[in-house]
């Protein structure tokens, strides 16, 4: 009588989705008890057959495993913070020679005012 042995043998892929659905929870709730190698290796292996192959109930199941391995990776792994550039907005400002560095009166935007217009009537 032949043996099989979990993770090799596909008609044992209920079984082994069962393995890896309790090292990846015992894995999750305690971090310092890492998951297999062999479990590691064989998952998306088994997952996809049961994905490609199983029954709607199994697939989602399969789907669940896979997603749950995900996250752990990321509990490993965490992303980086990025550390956001300054923000450089540059405004046009207008520049007239002729400003103070005052603002001007009424009366002085008066005068610039009406110069202006005596030009620009002077010019036709």
């Amino acid at each position: 009588m032949a043996t099989t042995e979990l993770l090799t043998d596909p008609g044992h892929a209920r079984e082994d989705m069962r393995l890896m659905e309790a090292a990846v929870k015992r894995s999750v709730k305690n971090p310092e008890i890492p998951i297999p190698p062999a479990i590691i290796e064989a998952m998306p292996k088994v997952a996809g057959t049961i994905l490609l192959k199983g029954e709607p109930r199994e697939q989602l199941r399969a789907g669940a495993l896979l997603l749950a391995f995900l996250e752990y990776n990321k509990s490993l792994n965490p992303p980086q913070p990025q550390q956001q550039q300054p923000t450089v907005v540059n405004v046009g400002v207008n520049v007239d020679n002729r400003t103070e560095s005052k603002p001007l009166t009424a009366v002085q935007f008066a005068e610039r005012f009406r110069e202006a217009k005596l030009l620009g009537n002077a010019k036709q």
